[in-house]
């Protein structure tokens, strides 16, 4: 009886963290495609006040910095859909 009990709370714990990284992983894919979209319209001001230390224009191209946040946000919102249409139907 005992083993059983402890079976079935392994495979419920298993599931909350798959259910919590399906939740956290879309709000970090998010977060930084925020960050990347400010980058991409505080380039000027990037530039004049943080030069050191300025992303995009210098290591990454604009239409590359695009395509990044374009790929987060699909991906967070691929990660969403699957998890609502698993979880909450």
């Amino acid at each position: 009886m005992v083993v059983l009990l402890f079976k079935y709370r392994n495979e419920v714990l298993e599931d909350y963290w798959f259910k919590a990284v399906l939740l956290i992983v879309p709000a970090v894919l998010t977060a930084a495609a925020g960050y990347v979209i400010n980058d991409i319209y505080d380039e000027l001001t990037d530039s004049i006040n943080k030069p050191n230390k300025q992303l995009i224009g210098k290591s990454i191209s604009k239409s590359n910095a695009w395509k990044l946040y374009t790929v987060l946000n699909f991906a967070s919102l691929a990660i969403a859909f699957f998890f609502s249409k698993q979880y909450l139907v």
